[in-house]
């Protein structure tokens, strides 16, 4: 699981285009149901988090795009756009 450790402190703490990776690895990580219970539970609030985090959405936002994943995240990127507008 240090892997795991090491993506969610880059996500936290580096440039936006490694948080973009970071991030990318990390929503990969927790993308399927058979996904381990200590991982889920150390990516997921990461990832909640980083909505409303001015620095980390971007990457977020950017990540989910390259992955492809946007559909498990329609509503998040609706308001976040909406937010975005404002």
């Amino acid at each position: 699981m240090s892997e795991i450790d090491y993506f969610v402190n880059m996500a936290k703490t580096a440039q936006p285009s490694q948080r973009t990776l970071a991030y990318a690895v990390l929503i990969q990580s927790i993308r399927t149901p058979r996904t381990p219970a200590p991982v889920r539970e150390k990516v997921a609030p990461v990832i909640e988090a980083a909505w409303s985090d001015p620095a980390s959405a971007p990457s977020l936002v950017q990540a989910i795009s390259l992955m492809r994943l946007e559909s498990q995240y329609t509503e998040k990127l609706a308001a976040y756009n909406q937010s975005k507008g404002k």
